[in-house]
């Protein structure tokens, strides 16, 4: 089963550990979840959030001090907090990531996609008193007039979006856009900037010519040590090529604990046979497809699936 991050600890790196606390505090002290039964409470982060993303992400550092990693794909499992801990991180980038003039944007494949982690960050901030009374909040865009920065939300319309200068990205569901073109006008602005972070997160996909999959391929590589990129972080939760997917241990594996908690009765739903529909069995070298092949999908397929996770006490 495979569920795990390289982190490599060399003379060129080391790890702050205030800067990973900082950042993990930042959530609990500074954010609230802002829907559902924990509306209002504080963002505990779960340990494979904090342990496997915040904290390498803003521990790291170089010798110069600046982040160590520059890019991260994170893929995860729908239903396990993706939106709101990619919120999480773009207020970090905005308010506590100490860039003068920070951009920083959420993008998607569509608007509205994009505006999903934009409205939840806003949100975060309009219920936060501190924050708050920091930011200027307009319906697409959030201005720090302190430290001259801002968050904007953007589409995958990338022909019109040239000269950024971004500090921070957060592209949301990866799997979905149609071509490269946002994500190589964002990536390639960012160079006049000490220390940029791109997150791309997703659930997985399932089309082999796409940019999530050419991330994901690249993310394997280095997480595996094939490819020797030490400003790249994978976090990929995902089936191990020889696991059969089609075991409830599979399944139970594929996430941590504190994961499934999140899931709570939506595993059910997510989850599906890959199997039982068309050419799906090999599809992401053997990634367990979850959630976004949903619509795809027949509800007597649906139905037997939550019968056979009610056998085995998942819902």
């Amino acid at each position: 089963m495979t569920k795990r991050r390289i982190s490599s600890s060399t003379e060129e790196y080391w790890f702050d550990d205030a800067a990973a606390n900082r950042a993990v505090d930042f959530f609990e002290k500074c954010l609230t979840h802002g829907k559902g039964e924990w509306a209002g409470q504080p963002l505990i982060l779960s340990p494979w959030q904090a342990d496997e993303i915040i904290r390498p992400l803003f521990g790291w550092k170089r010798k110069d001090g600046t982040r160590k990693y520059r890019t991260a794909y994170i893929q995860i499992p729908r239903k396990a907090g993706k939106s709101t801990l990619a919120a999480g991180i773009a207020n970090i980038l905005l308010f506590a990531d100490g860039e003068p003039g920070a951009e920083v944007y959420s993008a998607a494949a569509d608007r509205e996609q994009a505006r999903i982690v934009f409205d939840m960050a806003k949100g975060m901030i309009e219920a936060s008193e501190p924050l708050k009374k920091r930011a200027s909040v307009y319906k697409q865009s959030i201005v720090v007039p302190s430290t001259a920065s801002s968050y904007k939300v953007l589409s995958s319309d990338a022909y019109t979006k040239h000269g950024f200068n971004a500090h921070g990205i957060v592209i949301d569901e990866v799997h979905a856009l149609p071509n490269r073109d946002l994500w190589d006008v964002l990536t390639t602005s960012t160079g006049a900037r000490r220390q940029p972070l791109t997150v791309a997160i997703t659930t997985a996909g399932y089309d082999r010519h796409s940019l999530c999959y050419e991330l994901y391929d690249y993310a394997v590589k280095v997480r595996d040590g094939v490819i020797d990129d030490p400003a790249f972080l994978p976090v990929i939760y995902e089936a191990g090529k020889d696991d059969d997917w089609k075991l409830p241990a599979t399944w139970r594996a594929l996430i941590s604990a504190e994961m499934l908690v999140g899931f709570g009765k939506g595993l059910g739903r997510g989850l599906a046979y890959a199997g039982e529909t068309a050419d799906m069995t090999g599809v992401m070298a053997n990634i367990l497809v979850i959630a976004i092949l949903a619509p795809l999908i027949d509800q007597m397929i649906l139905e037997k699936l939550k019968q056979r996770l009610l056998r085995y006490q998942y819902v």
